[in-house]
């Protein structure tokens, strides 16, 4: 779960980011050297068998909402 994962990574000092994009995915671990081959592990895990919760799923959309909304009131973006 999101919170078990973070829990993880926390207490590792860790980080594993996810940014998707409309053609790639771009994929990122931060980590001390030894804890690098469990975090790897972690991240091919997510990849495989993502899980994609209501509540998460309902938030980024209405934060992908909310930009696209903020970027037609801006000229430069328009």
């Amino acid at each position: 779960s999101f919170t078990e994962l973070n829990e993880l990574t926390d207490s590792l000092g860790a980080s594993i980011g996810v940014e998707p994009g409309r053609l790639s995915v771009d994929l990122r671990v931060r980590c001390l050297a030894e804890d690098f081959a469990a975090l790897t592990e972690l991240l091919a895990d997510v990849i495989r068998r993502p899980s994609f919760p209501a509540g998460e799923l309902e938030k980024v959309r209405g934060q992908t909402i909310t930009a696209i909304m903020q970027g037609d009131q801006d000229t430069r973006t328009v």
